[in-house]
């Protein structure tokens, strides 16, 4: 079971529903003895189930369907006319092993946008991927998206994903990688740089510490303020985020500092995490404060 609360001001903890604040719900996680999550559901702190995630496996311990089931919350909190329940899923496809499609029926967001169907088409050379294709339609109606796989000679490890057809969020360009010299093995940076001239603001740039974990992301054009973003993060030796820094509203204004501290269980699980977030520069005026939240987990584990 996971929740996550809000010290409100008064200096207590509560969990927080409603439309016009922050939604959190108790979540209860159920998955086999392979480790593999097979359920999901998040409830009100009244016991009100408001999203249901169900997931099926074949006997080799593949992913064959997701299926997501959401209360509206408008509905269940503000009373606006809007359907009880939204239901979602997800369709995988197997071939010699490898991964050969997914479909998606109702609207998952990017890169499956709307409630059309969508299929994501996988394509292998010597069982390397090298190509994914999003389509929409069942039969296909249009080509959304196209990305090409290239590797590093003589490796497995990638070397470029380029972007040959835009999609609803994708730009047009290359993905970048770059790896430590002494193995060509450990990622030290990925970039993304946008075909178009004209996009600097599309550009992005991932580093990577000896953890394999993220150490800093840059996007935007650093000589238009309103479209930079950065981000540094920082970890324990558990691998776990200790330190947030952002500029966050990417306009360089209300830069955010975030601290987290952990505690652990008998097997060095993390079952609670206390949250601070600082606002280093007010937005829109007025002073600067502080936030705190508290995120918790009960952990339950096979004999």
């Amino acid at each position: 079971m996971q929740t996550f609360e809000t010290q409100n001001e008064n200096g207590e903890y509560e969990i927080k529903h409603g439309a016009w604040c922050d939604h959190h719900f108790v979540k209860h996680l159920n998955f086999n003895q392979q480790g593999q999550l097979t359920s999901r559901y998040e409830k009100t702190n009244k016991g009100d189930t408001m999203i249901i995630v169900l997931i099926d496996y074949d006997d080799q311990h593949r992913i064959l369907m997701v299926q997501e089931h959401i209360a509206n919350i408008w509905r269940k909190y503000e009373r606006f006319p809007a359907k009880n329940w939204e239901s979602r899923s997800l369709n995988y496809s197997y071939d010699q092993g490898l991964l050969v499609a997914i479909e998606s029926h109702g609207n998952w967001g990017d890169p499956f946008n709307g409630n059309n169907h969508h299929r994501l088409v996988f394509e292998y050379e010597k069982d390397r991927l090298v190509k994914k294709t999003i389509q929409r339609g069942i039969p296909v109606e249009d080509t959304l998206n196209i990305r090409e796989y290239k590797y590093v000679a003589h490796s497995n490890e990638l070397e470029e994903i380029n972007t040959i057809v835009e999609g609803y969020t994708t730009t047009e360009g290359s993905m970048k990688f770059q790896y430590d010299d002494s193995d060509m093995k450990n990622l030290t940076e990925k970039s993304f740089i946008p075909k178009n001239p004209d996009e600097l603001n599309q550009e992005m740039q991932w580093t990577y510490n000896s953890q394999k974990k993220t150490s800093s992301y840059v996007s935007g054009d650093t000589l238009q303020g309103m479209w930079y973003e950065y981000r540094n993060y920082k970890y324990n030796s558990q691998k776990d985020l200790i330190s947030e820094y952002t500029n966050m509203e990417m306009d360089g204004r209300a830069r955010l500092n975030c601290e987290y501290t952990y505690k652990y269980d008998e097997k060095n699980n993390w079952i609670a995490r206390l949250i601070k977030l600082h606002h280093d520069i007010p937005y829109g005026g007025g002073s600067t404060y502080d936030e705190f939240f508290r995120e918790s987990q009960e952990l339950e584990y096979y004999n």
